[in-house]
């Protein structure tokens, strides 16, 4: 499944309570922008890179024999069809359940794959309806939210409650301050909603962020940095400030900030290494930064390829085709 806030932990760990031992993966080789966008937009682009993570897979799990097989299936799948058909071929006594996290209209390639499991779940109402081999089911949640409202205490109060909006985009905030002024009435009743705290990202330079002592400015630091390279930057001048007692928070900050940009392998190793010290970390901060230049040379690479390919369908000079894509003449002609 993707990794989308902590639901991969959290339903890892119900699994568990359930008395199953759990081997997750995520299906992306990688979670950082470029991947992301590769694999929506036209994953043969990468193609390798996906197939050399497959492999790494199959390589860990080739020993086990599961009973289950659950791919949870968000905006986008890296996985072919044919590796879907292995990872079937390879596990002939599991049960293999599919639970689409988001409708067909928007991922209509999770089609192609349904005919690989047993069991195949969404919440979207409308594909159910349509599709016979569908069962509905609704949004997973965390259980923390079944005990809201359970225990019954008359002298017990609400803590107090400050709205505060964080706002990280680049355009400036327009909204009504007052929240009264943003939402719907009903007639006779009155409702003092009040207004809310903004706190705009764009209100801060990275100087004066970079001279703030609470873990919020490293925080929003990292929010600011446009680029993966700017973050990685931004994280080399955060180390060396962290104190003991930041280290715990740190860690979930970069669990969440960096999963999306470096992906979960370096994510985890990099919240391992702050314990290690400043030295370690600063290492593979460094590691990281040259691997995702890579995967951009990598990527780069791949598209001039898939380019010259095209430009060779339609007969354009070889001559030609090199000045657009900067390819030598002797690596088109490989191609051809």
């Amino acid at each position: 499944m993707p990794r989308f806030f902590n639901y991969p932990n959290l339903i890892s760990e119900e699994l568990n309570n359930m008395g199953y031992q759990v081997d997750f993966f995520d299906d992306r080789p990688s979670t950082n922008a470029f991947i992301k966008a590769a694999i929506r937009i036209n994953k043969n682009l990468i193609y390798t890179y996906i197939k050399k993570y497959f492999d790494g897979i199959m390589t860990k799990i080739k020993n086990e024999k599961y009973d289950v097989v659950f791919l949870i299936s968000g905006q986008s799948l890296s996985f072919s069809e044919s590796m879907i058909e292995q990872i079937k071929k390879s596990q002939p006594y599991a049960k293999f359940v599919l639970y689409q996290w988001d409708s067909q209209t928007n991922f209509p390639y999770i089609k192609k794959v349904q005919k690989y499991f047993d069991k195949c779940y969404s919440f979207d109402r409308r594909d159910v309806e349509e599709n016979s081999s569908l069962m509905f089911l609704p949004l997973f949640y965390s259980k923390i939210y079944e005990n809201i409202g359970k225990e019954k205490n008359k002298e017990y109060k609400l803590p107090l409650v400050i709205p505060i909006v964080l706002y990280t985009g680049k355009k400036r905030w327009d909204a009504k301050r007052y929240l009264e002024e943003s939402q719907e009435t009903l007639d006779g009743v009155e409702i003092k909603a009040g207004n809310y705290n903004l706190v705009d990202i764009n209100d801060f330079t990275k100087e004066e962020l970079l001279q703030g002592k609470t873990l919020i400015s490293k925080m929003m630091l990292l929010e600011k940095s446009e680029s993966t390279e700017e973050s990685i930057e931004m994280l080399e001048k955060i180390i060396p400030n962290t104190n003991k007692e930041e280290k715990e928070l740190l860690k979930r900050v970069i669990s969440i900030l960096f999963g999306e940009k470096i992906g979960e392998e370096k994510t985890k190793e990099l919240i391992e290494k702050i314990d290690g010290g400043e030295e370690k970390m600063l290492a593979l901060v460094d590691m990281i930064r040259n691997e995702n230049q890579m995967y951009i040379n990598i990527g780069k690479k791949e598209k001039c390829l898939e380019i010259a390919k095209n430009l060779l369908k339609i007969n354009m000079p070889i001559s030609q085709i090199s000045e657009v894509t900067k390819m030598s003449k002797e690596e088109i002609a490989k191609i051809k």
